[in-house]
């Protein structure tokens, strides 16, 4: 299995008024299943989480602190989210292969 996984904050319009932006945490990681044969499934996940506004009015290096760590927590998260759907994937995918090698040996 091959993949690639870059991660990048990107500003999108929150609401439809496109008045104010949001900070957005987002992983997207493309995944290939393959053997020496075929490949089995190949796909790319996206996970978009938001990153927590900090209620506080910290100044200064606080602010920036607590900013880095609100973005590295909500990416570590969409990661996680895109790992775990990823694992969905392939297992589904692996059940069926299996259940097909079972039926044809029958």
């Amino acid at each position: 299995m091959q993949c690639s996984a870059p991660l990048v904050l990107v500003r999108t319009p929150a609401g439809f008024g496109g008045a104010a932006l949001a900070h957005v945490a987002r992983a997207r990681v493309n995944f290939v299943l393959y053997d020496s044969r075929s490949v089995r499934t190949e796909a790319t996940v996206t996970v978009e989480l938001p990153i927590a506004a900090d209620k506080e009015k910290a100044d200064g290096a606080d602010k920036e602190q607590a900013s880095t760590a609100a973005s590295v927590a909500a990416l570590a998260l969409a990661l996680t989210n895109a790992v775990d759907e990823i694992v969905r994937r392939l297992s589904a995918n692996l059940d069926s292969a299996r259940s097909t090698r079972i039926e044809s040996s029958l």
